[in-house]
């Protein structure tokens, strides 16, 4: 394997790894704002006034 096959290879995991992270950040953050969807829906239940 050359040099330049390894750097594309890494280059390639890299890039994986990225795209790995996103979807799991967007799924994390979803969950995030659907919980505080959640808390602030039933804060406001709770408290009329605001």
């Amino acid at each position: 394997m050359t040099n330049n096959g390894f750097a594309s290879l890494g280059l390639f995991k890299q890039v994986e790894y990225i795209i790995r992270c996103s979807i799991l950040d967007v799924r994390c953050s979803t969950f995030i704002s659907f919980f505080s969807l959640i808390r602030l829906v039933a804060r406001g239940q709770r408290l009329p006034l605001l």
